[in-house]
């Protein structure tokens, strides 16, 4: 880790989702940095799109009024974006040819 070093992804690893519909996300996965710090619910949806995890503004116990979603956590830097979006489009073609649900790259 160094004091600007990039994290490398170590490991990511697949969860299918039930889709009902086109609009639904084809998978989600977790991704692992460094061996030492996860990242939880980033999603692919059709056409390569990566979409960080995200919190629903305006949620209210079970009842969502007037919600809107934004990134729970994500890269400041884009090619830093670039990198876990390749990798994760690597895994998933992984994934889908081979049934393995971990990729490491």
């Amino acid at each position: 880790f160094g004091k600007c070093g990039i994290m490398e992804i170590t490991k990511v690893k697949f969860f299918p989702i039930d889709r009902s519909s086109d609009t639904q996300p084809l998978v989600a996965c977790s991704l692992t940095f460094d061996n030492v710090f996860m990242v939880h619910n980033i999603k692919v949806f059709k056409g390569n799109i990566v979409v960080m995890p995200q919190i629903q503004k305006g949620v209210s116990g079970f009842t969502v009024t007037n919600a809107t979603s934004r990134d729970l956590c994500h890269p400041i830097d884009k090619d830093f974006f670039e990198k876990i979006k390749e990798t994760v489009i690597e895994g998933y073609s992984v994934y889908l040819a081979t049934g393995n649900r971990c990729y490491e790259p």
